[in-house]
């Protein structure tokens, strides 16, 4: 009975905020836009206001660093924000999805510090704010990735950190940091999924599991073709309890089979089979990054129960935040409308939004 009295209240939520996201005029008006400012012009004419207005003393620079870290602070805190009203493994589900930021700040923090770059560039590119999370405060005052380590033991990821930290110390890689924290995150992520039950478990397995298993896939085939890690690390450094993209599957990859060939294992039946190298991952990364819009439009306007509805909105806002960032830093580094009108038609959220833009 509660969980469904917490879907209903969720459902009206999600429902409303799906009406927020950007439309085809939308999209039109801000990739028209000469340059970033008036394109942040644009976008604060959008829902999108609130989250990218800059200070009042920000450089033309600044403003538009401000505008990124806002758009990707808006998906964590309403990722948070729907955690707070859906039954308990639901939230548990949600929040470890929300984790993903501190993964990627952490990470940030990681390489500056490795490289000796001054605390203030990491910290100007984190996304996460220090007011209201306790873990970012205490990594601001590290100066060394010994220290950020330490600091970040208390947190999530900090038994991660500290198993990977000796292999860092020994060969001076941070990469081993980066692999550490992505590999906690799935696997909490997948132990999220195993915990639920019904049609909530088989919404989680196709918005959450199944996009996982397609990154892994592709970690395993970067590492292979792009960074030439040896076959018995490739198998060390990626998930191995995923449906789909698991142990086998990866082996397969280390050992040198085509990435291609485990694409109908993940839902992807249109990536062109006789790529290879870099040219496959390209295919691979496009067709995974459609399947994962696609599967959350048509979950949308499936049933109105359960956690596939906020899962697929949630996916539906993060994809419109990498196609905004894609969007501003194109403006910014004065790719032109053309340009970035090619670049972006085949990943809007709607279709008819890729018609328009595309035209």
């Amino acid at each position: 009975m509660f969980a469904a009295a917490a879907y209903a209240s969720v459902q009206a939520k999600v429902r409303a905020r799906t009406s927020r996201l950007l439309t085809p005029a939308d999209w039109g008006r801000l990739i028209d836009a000469r340059d970033a400012a008036r394109a942040l012009d644009a976008l604060a004419r959008t829902p999108w206001a609130e989250a990218t207005v800059p200070p009042a003393d920000a450089t033309p620079d600044g403003v538009v660093q401000h505008a990124l870290r806002g758009i990707r602070r808006r998906v964590h805190r309403e990722t948070l924000e729907l955690a707070d009203d859906v039954p308990h493994r639901a939230a548990e589900l949600l929040r470890a999805s929300a984790a993903r930021t501190l993964v990627r700040d952490l990470t940030t923090w990681i390489r500056a510090l490795h490289h000796g770059r001054p605390a203030a560039d990491a910290d100007a590119a984190s996304i996460l704010d220090p007011a209201t999370t306790p873990e970012v405060a205490r990594w601001r005052a590290a100066r060394t990735v010994a220290d950020l380590v330490a600091a970040a033991q208390e947190g999530r990821y900090g038994a991660a950190l500290a198993r990977a930290y000796p292999r860092y110390q020994a060969e001076g890689r941070a990469f081993y940091l980066e692999v550490a924290l992505e590999l906690a995150h799935g696997r909490d992520l997948v132990a999220r999924v195993a915990a639920l039950r019904g049609r909530d478990a088989g919404d989680a397995a196709r918005l959450v599991e199944r996009p996982l298993a397609r990154r892994n896939l592709l970690a395993a085939a970067r590492y292979r073709d792009l960074m030439g890690v040896r076959p018995e690390r490739i198998v060390a450094f990626t998930l191995h309890r995923i449906a789909g993209g698991g142990r086998a599957a990866v082996q397969r990859i280390a050992a040198g089979g085509p990435l291609v060939a485990e694409a109908a294992a993940v839902g992807l039946e249109d990536v062109p089979p006789d790529l290879r190298g870099e040219a496959a991952i390209r295919a691979f990364e496009h067709h995974a990054d459609v399947a994962r819009r696609r599967d959350a439009r048509t979950r949308t306007s499936g049933a109105p129960f359960g956690v596939g509805l906020p899962l697929a909105y949630l996916t539906r806002l993060d994809a419109e935040a990498d196609d905004l960032v894609t969007l501003l830093e194109g403006h910014a580094a004065d790719l032109g409308r053309d340009a970035l009108r090619a670049h972006l038609a085949a990943r809007f959220d709607s279709d008819s939004a890729a018609e328009e833009v595309a035209a």
